[in-house]
C-alpha cells in the first residue's frame, strides 16, 4: 500500500468519525432536546415523525419518548377536535 493509498484510507475514517459525531450531537443531542421542550398539540407535527439516525443511536430509549409524545398529541388533538377550539 502507498502512503497516498493510507493517507486517503486516514482522511475517509476521519471524515466517517465526524459524521458519526455529528449524528451524535445533532440528531441525539439538540434535536431530541428541541423536540422534547413541548408537547405537540397537532399529532401530524414534523417532529412527531421518526429520526432514523437518532432511533440507531439512542435505541429503545427513542422509541419509548417517541410513543409518550405521540400519546400526549393525540390526546390534546382529539380533546381540541372534541371542543372545537
Amino acid at each position: 500500500m502507498t502512503v497516498k493509498n493510507r493517507l486517503l484510507c486516514l482522511s475517509w475514517g476521519v471524515i466517517d468519525s465526524l459524521l458519526f459525531i455529528k449524528k451524535l450531537v445533532w440528531n441525539c443531542g439538540i434535536r431530541y432536546l428541541w423536540c422534547n421542550l413541548w408537547v405537540r398539540k397537532d399529532e401530524f407535527h414534523w417532529t412527531l415523525d421518526t429520526d432514523v439516525e437518532a432511533a440507531l443511536i439512542l435505541g429503545n430509549r427513542y422509541f419509548s419518548n417517541l410513543i409518550r409524545r405521540r400519546g400526549i398529541a393525540h390526546r390534546n388533538d382529539l380533546s381540541v377536535k372534541k371542543f372545537g377550539g
